[in-house]
């Protein structure tokens, strides 16, 4: 019983997150400004954190000033963001580029290093080279990209992984009958 209570939350998550991915692949600037938002106030929000905490702390810290000033300039720096989303938006897509330009060169090494080990490792040197493409057109592509990637990113993952947990619903369930 226990289980397929389990399995009923699983098939639900797996709608939902379908359908959040769905709407995030069709609204994907909406859903790249919402994210550079919602990142901005938590880094507002740490910067907050850690001045009273410092000020809290301060008989039991060295360089009290020091951490206040760290956290004045994250509180400066999410106010900042918040105001600028598109900036938010260009600092995290470049790093999305150059995540996959540097997942593209541990791909390609990692592939011609496994070429006498196993038979499929041309697979990772065609990892590799498309990680490296993607990576390029979003660099290239700022700032226009920007205003998508993210967005398009995580709608992907969403649906991607609503679809998996449905299979797995799916699955269970016709298995029991």
């Amino acid at each position: 019983m226990l289980e397929r209570r389990f399995l009923n939350f699983v098939g639900m998550d797996g709608i939902f997150m379908l359908i959040m991915g769905i709407i995030m692949l069709v609204l994907p600037k909406v859903t790249s400004m919402a994210i550079a938002a919602v990142l901005a106030i938590i880094l507002a929000a740490y910067g907050i954190y850690r001045i009273v905490n410092s000020i809290m702390e301060r008989k039991y810290i060295r360089h009290v000033f020091l951490n206040i000033a760290i956290g004045v300039l994250l509180l400066l720096s999410g106010i900042f963001l918040f105001f600028y989303p598109v900036f938010n938006l260009l600092i995290i897509t470049s790093a999305i580029g150059v995540y996959f330009i540097l997942e593209s060169i541990a791909s390609t090494a990692f592939a011609f290093e496994t070429r006498g080990l196993v038979n499929m490792w041309w697979m990772n040197l065609i990892s590799g080279v498309l990680q490296f493409f993607l990576g390029f057109i979003i660099i290239i592509g700022l700032p226009q990209t920007a205003l998508w990637t993210v967005g398009i990113l995580l709608g992907i993952s969403l649906l991607v992984t609503g679809m998996s947990m449905l299979t797995v619903f799916m699955a269970t369930k016709f298995a029991r009958i």
